[in-house]
C-alpha cells in the first residue's frame, strides 16, 4: 500500500469520528482537531484495526501528552514504518 492509499485511509478513520470534517488537513495535529482522549483511543485502535498494526505503547503515550506534536502526516509515516516493520 503506498502513502497516498495510507493517509486517505487515516483521513477516512478520522472522518467518521469528527463532526466537522474541514478541520482535516495535512499539517493538522491531533490538538488541532480537538480530539478527546477517548476518541484519540478510538482512532489509534480503528487504525490499529484498519492497517493491522499495534501502536507501541512509547508512541500512543506521546500521542496522548503532546498531541499537538503530532501531525496527521506523522501519523501517516508512523503506520508505514510499523507496516515494514511487521
Amino acid at each position: 500500500m503506498e502513502r497516498p492509499d495510507i493517509q486517505q485511509r487515516v483521513y477516512d478513520t478520522l472522518g467518521v469520528i469528527l463532526v466537522d470534517k474541514t478541520e482535516i488537513r495535512e499539517d493538522a495535529t491531533l490538538k488541532d482537531l480537538a480530539l478527546e482522549d477517548f476518541e484519540i483511543e478510538d482512532f489509534l485502535d480503528q487504525l490499529e484495526f484498519e492497517f493491522d498494526i499495534i501502536f507501541p505503547t512509547r508512541i500512543k503515550d506521546r500521542i496522548y501528552k503532546v498531541p499537538e506534536h503530532l501531525t496527521l502526516q506523522i501519523l501517516v509515516d508512523v503506520i508505514l514504518v510499523l507496516r515494514e516493520i511487521e
